[in-house]
């Protein structure tokens, strides 16, 4: 079974994602903030990290960048009530698993856990496919910017 990092402000949800994966079989250590959850990382390995976006002292973002830096291969998911394009796009530019609206349902979650700690799911042509509230994204990186056509100038004399 997996050792999971449950990483929130909200004590009742670490609570309750503990439950709900305790009852599993998972190990599970949890964190009230960014900060308390790097140092938990310092002192023993996770295979999947869940924490929520806002939090005081660092946020989620912060949070997914450092444990990248610390362990590439941690599976991160991360959980927000306030989704926004934005901050999916950069989590998963910067390696998140997925992202979950709170409130959530926990069976979809225990299968997103499954899905992080085990491989990372490419398309046929390599891009890490991502699964958000049940909906497939396939990551492309942005095409470069076309160049601005040529400027025009007002013909003279005629």
């Amino acid at each position: 079974m997996s050792n999971i990092l449950i990483v929130d402000d909200e004590q009742s949800y670490r609570q309750l994602l503990s439950l709900v994966f305790e009852g599993d079989g998972h190990t599970i250590r949890t964190a009230a903030n960014g900060v308390e959850a790097l140092q938990l990382l310092k002192d023993g390995p996770a295979d999947v990290v869940i924490s929520d976006v806002r939090m005081p002292d660092m946020d989620g973002i912060t949070l997914l960048r450092s444990v990248k830096e610390i362990s590439p291969d941690i599976g991160v998911i991360l959980i927000t009530a306030f989704g926004t394009i934005n901050v999916a796009r950069e989590a998963f530019k910067l390696g998140a698993d997925d992202i979950v609206q709170k409130p959530f349902n926990n069976e979809e979650l225990k299968l997103i856990v499954e899905r992080a700690d085990g491989s990372q799911t490419f398309s046929s042509e390599g891009r890490p496919i991502a699964i958000v509230s049940n909906v497939m994204i396939e990551y492309r990186p942005a095409p470069p910017a076309a160049a601005a056509p040529p400027a025009r100038g007002r013909a003279r004399g005629l």
